[in-house]
């Protein structure tokens, strides 16, 4: 699989990446093994990035099941989503890190922020002690 430097100075990531939202239910509801044989078949085809978001219903906790002894395989990214209230942030990355079964999310992005909430320096500094606590 080709892969491309996300952003200047990011890792290097396949140029496909498996979009977990219909796959948490985002087209309609699909069954767990259905699911996860998707992200095995993915997987095993050399897509290694996988995006969700903590509003795609039940996505996150399905691919915490298909990713079980293969999370060092790929690359996780997920998103805040909905709220991006300080407090909020801080329980949606523990949700997420729960539900992915994982102690890391190796992109965390903000879903549908607001211009508001990108000029709050808290919302930065929250990050920053997130990826300081190797969380994301």
């Amino acid at each position: 699989m080709r892969t491309k430097r996300l952003g200047k100075l990011g890792p290097e990531v396949p140029v496909i990446c498996l979009g977990a939202w219909p796959l948490g239910g985002g087209m309609g509801e699909l069954p767990d093994q259905q699911v996860i044989d998707t992200v095995h078949a993915a997987l095993d085809c050399g897509v290694t990035f996988i995006d969700t978001a903590e509003g795609y219903r039940t996505s996150e906790s399905v691919l915490g099941k298909a990713l079980a002894g293969k999370r060092d395989k790929v690359f996780l990214a997920t998103k805040l989503s909905g709220d991006h209230s300080l407090e909020h942030m801080n329980e949606a990355v523990e949700n997420s890190l729960r539900a992915l079964g994982t102690d890391y999310i190796d992109l965390y992005q903000a879903h549908n922020i607001k211009l508001a909430d990108l000029e709050k320096a808290e919302l930065f500094e929250t990050l920053e002690q997130l990826q300081f606590e190797g969380k994301i």
